[in-house]
């Protein structure tokens, strides 16, 4: 300053993306190793700047990672286990992620690992409960205990169904407030059903409760191990919280958003005495009450009104979309970066490690521990396994080699690094009166066999079939004669030449009886048949009728086309008249019928 002048107030850059103001002698503590440039500059009266410090300086070391202990203090061992492994890694390390098991094949197909973490949704997807709900929620079960087998880590979201939209138990409409009939526009609750739905003794509030008790009495309550354990979870309720596109974010009054999480970890954790969960509060890309261009300093108080305390979560995070991180590594055109969106984070709450909940790709690894427009995640999962649609360049970007990549990298941690399978198949459907269970493998190591169980409950397996290994590129291919009325579960295992066993999923074929019986009339017939057959997979089928004597009288190849199910069959030399044996078969379908012709 010039003579006359007088200082206002200091202002530090640390070169990591954080700064202070207002302080003469500031203490700071940066979230990862490398070097990085701090600069001070000081703001006179007459508003303006003078530089007086610019050094480069490099951080050695481990990073901080003294953050506690979990909130739940009747938390399980395994939890605790897990959570401080979490510790050990953050700021040095950064875990993959992989959502449900669609897109973790993709990542496991282009990187030939699985990722460290595996995600799922506790929706059902459907409006009201029955059977598809049921069936939707054991697929998603399965999938996360197999992947518990693979020895990945689980995390679980909700898109939760509109409570208010319910109507005789159904809901109306979705996490997003979209009707599920019609074309109407997006619900939202009244200033009434906020009142209600965080108010004990309403009706909503009871209707929100009994929802919640279901989906935990049915969902997360099933996920446990061999041994009747609870599988320690990620658990992230009322995702994107601060977003505005789903039914839970109240841009209006963000406490009632607040109270409703309060209320759903109490619920959980005291009522249903579940000790297996680290929490997660999880903010959006953007905030319905935020600044443009998004994740200034100004935005912080915005988002902290959707948080619910220290107390109430053991990890924060945000779901980032629209950054393109194969290519550009910030939002759209605005420039702000990846460690703009940690910051904010950081401005909720400085005690909470931080994890990239969804995101297009993985980020750059490197990057995210040396380059200040970075962040150090806890963790990143990709909702997407090869691709991502950039909405900012109109381009599909192909994320495959990049995800393999940051995989490789000695910094990202991952579930294996070598896969005795990679399957490139796995199915199961219903032939005729036949299930048909089919997987083809990719690459085979050290494999000795597969085995296929059966389940009708989706719990208690029991051995179908042995198949012996083929070696890289084998097809597989199994016949279940006798499948049961209703759902027939068929999970694969695969077992290496050490005895290893790993699960490789758990798919499930459903067949009603009624409507899958094979028919022949009119019987007795005075020379016609015809012949009603379900749908098969078979080409052709051979039709022979045989006399008591077991004289072959009649033979003839039918060729099957799916899109007709009746055939029918004109003798020309009728049969004398009497008793004869009408068989069919074919590659899924073997019946006899004892035929009378007059």
């Amino acid at each position: 300053p010039d003579a006359g002048d007088y200082i206002l107030g200091y202002t530090w850059d640390f070169g990591d993306g954080s700064a202070v103001s207002n302080s003469n002698a500031p203490s700071h503590t940066f979230a990862s190793a490398g070097t990085f440039t701090v600069s001070l500059k000081v703001t006179d009266n007459n508003n303006l700047y003078s530089s007086i410090v610019t050094k480069s300086i490099t951080v050695t070391g481990t990073p901080n990672t003294d953050f506690g202990n979990l909130i739940d203090p009747n938390a399980t061992p395994k939890t605790i286990a897990l959570w401080n492994f979490l510790k050990a890694q953050y700021g040095n390390k950064m875990l993959s992620a992989g959502w449900a098991e669609n897109n973790t094949a993709e990542m496991v197909e282009c990187s030939g690992k699985y990722p460290a973490i595996f995600g799922q949704d506790m929706t059902s997807w459907v409006d009201e409960r029955g059977t598809q709900w049921q069936n939707n929620w054991t697929d998603a079960i399965n999938e996360l205990k197999t992947a518990q087998l693979r020895g990945q880590i689980l995390t679980v979201n909700w898109h939760w169904g509109m409570v208010s939209s319910k109507i005789n138990g159904a809901y109306t409409a979705d996490a997003w407030g979209t009707p599920s009939v019609g074309d109407g526009p997006k619900l939202r609750m009244t200033i009434q059903q906020w009142n209600d739905i965080v108010t004990p003794g309403t009706n909503l509030y009871n209707a929100m409760i009994e929802d919640l008790d279901y989906h935990i009495n049915g969902f997360l309550k099933k996920l446990v191990d061999a041994n009747g354990v609870p599988i320690p979870i990620l658990f992230r309720p009322l995702h994107e919280i601060d977003g505005g596109w789903f039914w839970w974010t109240n841009g209006n009054d963000p406490s009632k958003t607040a109270q409703l999480f309060k209320i759903f970890k109490e619920r959980v954790t005291n009522y249903h005495n579940m000790h297996n969960l680290i929490w997660i509060f999880n903010s959006a890309v953007l905030n319905t009450n935020g600044s443009w261009p998004p994740y200034d300093a100004s935005e912080y108080p915005a988002r902290q009104a959707f948080y619910p305390g220290d107390n109430y979560c053991d990890l924060i995070g945000i779901d980032l979309y629209d950054f393109d991180p194969v290519n550009r590594s910030s939002y759209v055109n605005s420039g702000k970066t990846f460690r703009d969106a940690w910051n904010v984070m950081k401005g909720i709450s400085p005690n909470k490690m931080i994890a990239l909940c969804e995101s297009e790709s993985l980020p750059d690894v490197e990057k995210a521990f040396n380059d200040p427009t970075h962040a150090p995640w806890l963790y990143a999962l990709p909702w997407f396994g090869k691709s991502y649609y950039d909405g900012t360049t109109e381009t599909t970007v192909n994320s495959c080699t990049f995800n393999s990549t940051q995989m490789a990298n000695s910094r990202m941690i991952n579930a294996t690094t070598v896969l005795p399978i990679n399957l490139s198949l796995f199915e199961a459907k219903a032939s005729g009166n036949k299930a048909v269970i089919k997987w083809v493998t990719a690459t085979e190591t050290q494999n000795s066999r597969f085995e296929i169980l059966k389940s009708t409950d989706g719990v208690s397996f029991s051995l179908l079939k042995i198949e012996v290994s083929k070696g890289n590129g084998a097809t597989y291919m199994i016949y279940d004669t006798e499948p049961v009325n209703g759902i027939n579960y068929y999970r694969l295992m695969q077992y290496d030449l050490s005895g290893k066993q790993s699960n490789l999923g758990t798919k499930h074929v459903s067949f009603n009886m009624d409507n899958q019986e094979v028919s022949v009339y009119p019987n007795p017939s005075l020379g016609e048949l015809n012949i009603k057959l379900p749908k098969l997979d078979d080409k052709e089928l051979k039709v022979e009728i045989y006399n008591l004597s077991g004289k072959l009288i009649y033979q003839k190849v039918v060729q099957i086309n799916n899109r007709n199910s009746l055939y029918k069959l004109k003798l020309i030399n009728k049969p004398e008249t009497g008793n004869y044996l009408l068989k069919l078969s074919g590659t899924s379908l073997n019946k006899s019928f004892v035929i009378t012709f007059h």
